[in-house]
């Protein structure tokens, strides 16, 4: 009985380190990916509101 519960012991120790380790290489590709998006998202609405303010001033 002792090898039995060590046995699912083991497993359930295995199967919790399955479910929390993390694919590092892909948790950062994720992360620069996301970065990048914001990064360009900021870059665009800095250059749509220049531009907005441009056409507003050729008015004034």
């Amino acid at each position: 009985m002792s090898t039995y519960g060590s046995s699912i012991s083991d497993n359930l120790t295995n199967g919790i380190g399955a479910l929390t380790d993390a694919d590092m290489s892909a948790a950062s590709a994720k992360l620069t990916s996301l970065q990048t998006k914001q990064s360009l998202a900021i870059k665009s609405l800095t250059i749509a509101n220049s531009q907005s303010q441009n056409i507003l001033s050729l008015f004034q």
